[in-house]
């Protein structure tokens, strides 16, 4: 029997991929994507290494699945068909089929770490792909007893510090952040503890690991995260190869405890979140810029203004009126820019404002 192809998977770029245009067919996407396969690199084997390979593969999956591989990840198509599919070009007859995300061949050391042995019944390369086609879902379908012997038991992960939990295991990050007011950091320590502490250090009660080395920080979500496949979390850490820290486009997110304000004796909230305009909702209302920008410090301002009403807006706006104009309320999470003077605390939004008005 002869050793099918072994595709060598081009090195992961770091920069993110555009997707195909939306009007090209998945057909026609295919014939491209197949055209591109060909001409990929085929790594060529002396026969006592093909010999080798074969034997291993036949001694490991059956004849429906015969090629072994280790992937990053094991999941269906239709999991993450924006990427197999638009960017791959891979697109199955059966849209649950599974497929093997950046496979190399199962080796007689067993998997590396972070890696999932499977069978797969083909392989699928084009451009930075290298994908298993129709692969089992089990992990231990190429010899278990191998892998288990030459693959170290990746150690739990240390407890998160005091007041940090866990938000989501593996979320849906995209090009607009699912954390508001983010801001990023490639830590080549990164791990969900580093990061936790970086962004600590920053002010932020939000942090989120992904990519392997990316630490991000925020002032809350942007809107609910919506959880994924746990495989899509497989980057190694840049500080710790045993610990994930999330992977393209896919994050662990964890918040921290909150932190409050007290505001002026007197104050309260008025609106926790309001809709502004051009016209202003605060009555007379006198807008400074404050590089220490927090509710608290806009209210102290305005009461030296011998203004009643408060509000703030985009970060380092404080508005000052004698009044509000009760205009359309907004969700809590439109109001999520960080305050200047403490990240962890939010300042507004775009159009948006946080106002508070005294009762003396």
């Amino acid at each position: 029997m002869c050793a099918p192809p072994l595709y060598v998977p081009h090195p992961e770029s770091e920069h993110r991929r555009t997707r195909l245009a939306s009007d090209a067919s998945p057909q026609s996407t295919c014939r491209m994507a197949r055209a591109k396969m060909l001409r990929q690199p085929v790594l060529t084997l002396p026969s006592w290494a093909i010999l080798i390979y074969t034997t291993l593969v036949a001694a490991t999956c059956d004849v429906s699945r015969p090629i072994a591989l280790c992937c990053m990840g094991v999941a269906p198509w239709d999991s993450n068909e924006g990427v197999w599919g638009g960017i791959c070009g891979y697109y199955p007859s059966n849209p649950s089929t599974i497929v093997g995300a950046r496979c190399i061949p199962f080796q007689a050391a067993g998997c590396p770490v972070g890696n999932i042995g499977t069978c797969c019944a083909g392989q699928w390369s084009s451009g930075q792909c290298g994908l298993g086609t129709d692969c089992s879902g089990s992990p231990s379908a190429p010899s278990s007893t191998t892998t288990s012997s030459s693959t170290p038991t990746p150690t739990p992960p240390p407890p998160l510090p005091d007041g940090w939990t866990l938000a989501s295991a593996c979320a849906q990050d995209s090009s607009s952040r699912i954390l508001s007011s983010d801001v990023s950091a490639n830590l080549p320590n990164n791990t969900p503890n580093n990061c936790i502490a970086h962004c600590q250090a920053l002010g932020y009660v939000y942090a989120g690991v992904e990519y392997g080395n990316q630490c991000r920080c925020g002032t809350g979500f942007s809107a609910a995260p919506s959880p994924i496949d746990p495989s899509n979390c497989h980057k190694a850490c840049s500080g710790d190869a045993q610990q994930t820290c999330g992977g393209s486009y896919a994050i662990q997110l964890y918040q921290g405890p909150a932190v409050t304000e007290p505001l002026p004796a007197g104050w309260t909230v008025a609106a926790a979140c309001a809709v502004d305009n051009a016209s202003r909702v605060i009555v007379k209302d006198k807008v400074t810029i404050l590089p220490n920008n927090t509710p608290a410090t806009c209210i102290q301002h305005c009461i030296s203004a011998g203004s009643t009403y408060a509000g703030v807006e985009y970060g380092d706006e404080c508005h000052c009126g004698t009044g509000y104009a009760e205009d359309a309320g907004a969700p809590t999470t439109d109001c999520s820019k960080s305050c200047p003077g403490n990240p962890a605390l939010t300042c507004g939004g775009s159009w948006r404002i946080q106002i508070y008005l005294t009762n003396t």
